[in-house]
């Protein structure tokens, strides 16, 4: 009997750790929410706020890995990790004016950076004056911007806002933009990551930085962000 038991469990043991290992990601996004679920639980966090923290981790393990990307591009040749980046960028980052023909090496930089998240309905994400230091894409839901008080349009699946926070050109927000009445999901390259990235590429933030000038013209709302994304940036000549 205990020998039979012994081996029961051993078998049990290793079909256990064999479809864990088969799909590495999952038990490393479980891994990942037993930790902050006890993170949660150490400081006292309040339902609500469980909630937030639960659904921001589960919108982003939708839309990435729990495994590190970055290392897996980085083993990578340069011409195929400009290939899986193209793959694994969304339509939506890939017709960003300030992304439009970057050099070979800078697109598998992108991937690493980008974050989804969902905000709530009626949420104010940047506020016209105050700092801001990430760039935004709408992927889903609309959005309205304003800009002083007689400027307003909408910002829709596609657009883009805050492309001068992101180089660091402009410490603070030129518009206000505010969620509509549903949920919406935006993608956000932060300015910290996104210059550390790019700092073995001075040439191209340069460039950028001179281009995030004329888009200005978009965040201000004197031309809609669909009219200046069909003005694709030089960079790949220029680098």
């Amino acid at each position: 009997m205990l020998v039979g038991g012994a081996f029961y469990g051993y078998v049990v043991a290793e079909t256990a750790s064999m479809v864990t290992a088969f799909d590495a990601n999952n038990a490393e996004f479980f891994k990942k929410i037993d930790m902050v679920r006890s993170w949660m639980d150490h400081h006292g966090f309040p339902n609500y706020l469980r909630r937030k923290v639960r659904r921001s981790y589960k919108v982003f393990y939708t839309n990435h890995m729990a495994l590190n990307e970055d290392l897996i591009l980085e083993d990578l040749e340069p011409a195929l990790q400009e290939e899986v980046a193209d793959f694994l960028l969304p339509p939506d980052v890939k017709d960003v004016p300030l992304f439009q023909n970057l050099p070979m090496g800078a697109k598998s930089k992108l991937v690493s950076i980008m974050r989804t998240i969902e905000v709530d309905p009626h949420t104010v994400i940047v506020t016209e004056g105050e700092p801001s230091n990430a760039m935004f894409i709408v992927t889903r839901g609309v959005c309205a911007c304003q800009h002083g008080d007689d400027k307003s349009f909408e910002v829709r699946e596609g657009d883009s806002f805050g492309e001068r926070a992101l180089l660091g050109v402009h410490p603070l927000s030129d518009v206000t933009v505010t969620t509509g009445d549903d949920f919406c999901e935006l993608i956000v390259f932060p300015e910290a990551k996104f210059i550390h990235e790019f700092a073995d590429l001075p040439e191209v933030l340069e460039l950028m930085k001179r281009h995030s000038l004329l888009l200005r013209k978009v965040s201000t709302g004197s031309s809609t962000p669909k009219a200046a994304a069909k003005k694709p940036l030089a960079i790949e000549s220029t680098a």
